[in-house]
């Protein structure tokens, strides 16, 4: 009995111990933003060609649609801040500019999106991933500005573009001159 007595005391005095035992924890990270908005273009944009047959139907103002009834371009932007869209293009033949130059540049190429023809401003800009500015309407177009919530969880921001011509603009061509033509697309977070 004294044995009991004894283990009864000595467990008795370890109960305050026990009340301060760990009952709880917690685990700590930090989450960092290196990217905020990612930009998917999907290029169905295909060649043109313009015969004799093309340019009898055409007069001062015209534009003609790259492709009719297609959908030249497709972009999906995810993001998790608000955005803008800018576009520009340019111009090569094989790896040289363009001999002689555009009639007016800013004024040739077209990006429609189904209710707003959006014309390009001609820049060069070989890799839009490192593109980091100058974002404005001096240099490039604006296309699209999201200022809402995050998209993700709707999938993101779509939007299909038809590519347009003003043919009156491509200044003195030669047969058979080929031309590659280069849409640039980039998104900038208006809030950094």
């Amino acid at each position: 009995m004294r044995k009991f007595i004894f283990l009864g005391l000595i467990g008795i005095s370890l109960l305050p111990f026990a009340v301060l035992a760990h009952t709880g924890g917690s685990a700590t990270a930090k989450l960092k933003l290196d990217a905020v908005i990612n930009i998917s273009v999907t290029d169905n944009w295909d060649d043109l060609t313009i015969d004799q047959g093309s340019i009898a139907g055409w007069g001062a103002g015209t534009v003609i649609d790259w492709d009719d009834g297609r959908k030249d371009i497709e972009v999906v932007i995810k993001a998790i801040t608000d955005f803008v869209l800018w576009g520009c293009y340019y111009a090569k033949e094989g790896s040289n500019d363009v001999d002689p130059p555009f009639g007016n540049a800013n004024d040739l190429l077209i990006l429609y999106d189904g209710s707003t023809d959006y014309t390009l401003k001609y820049k060069e800009i070989t890799d839009p991933n490192a593109y980091n500015g100058p974002y404005n309407e001096n240099t490039l177009t604006k296309l699209y500005q999201f200022d809402g919530d995050n998209n993700i969880g709707n999938g993101g921001t779509k939007i299909d573009y038809e590519v347009k011509l003003k043919p009156e603009n491509l200044g003195d061509r030669s047969a058979d001159e080929e031309i590659d033509f280069t849409i640039v697309l980039v998104v900038e977070d208006p809030t950094t």
